[in-house]
Formats: structure tokens, C-alpha cells, sequence
């Protein structure tokens, strides 16, 4: 099955791309998205932002697709899923 991610801001300069279409397995949770962007972008990302080892992001990222936030590795994708990732900075 094929989902579109998007990238905002700098995660998108860390991955090197701003969206990209990833096609997953049938029936793919939250885990098999990250192990797929830990291959294709991995090796871009800071190791304050990704954690090599785990293949998860590290702090305050946002994960949304269709109308709903992905937090725990078993979330379950929908063919065709926008997901789009944040990263959460504050400021003023």
C-alpha cells in the first residue's frame, strides 16, 4: 500500500525532501513507516532528531494523518494516508 509523508520545515532540509510516496506493505503499522524512513532518510537526520539505534524520532515530533495523531508503533496505516510530520519548537 503507498502513503504520502510530508516533511515541515526543517525536517524537511534534514531529509532532503519536503514529501516523498512510500509504498508499504499491506496492512503497515506507524512501525513499518518509521523503519522505511529510517532506510531512505536515516543516515540525513541529527542525532538529536532521530535515534539510529531504535529508529524513532526523538523529542517533540507530530505525526498526523488523516485527522488523526500516530503515536504508538501499532498504529495502523491507511492506504492512501497523508502523513504529515511535524516538528514542535516553541517560541515568541
Amino acid at each position: 500500500m503507498k502513503v504520502k509523508v510530508h516533511f515541515h520545515g526543517i525536517l524537511a532540509g534534514w531529509t532532503g525532501v519536503s514529501s516523498s510516496i512510500i509504498d508499504l506493505p499491506t496492512n503497515a503499522d506507524y512501525a513499518a513507516l518509521l523503519l522505511d524512513i529510517d532506510r531512505r532518510f536515516g543516515s540525513n537526520m541529527p542525532g538529536q532528531l532521530w535515534n539510529h539505534e531504535k529508529k524513532v524520532f526523538k523529542g517533540p515530533i507530530l505525526v498526523s494523518g488523516n485527522g488523526r495523531i500516530l503515536k504508538a508503533p501499532s498504529d495502523a496505516l491507511i492506504k492512501g494516508e497523508k502523513i504529515t510530520f511535524f516538528l514542535m519548537v516553541g517560541g515568541g
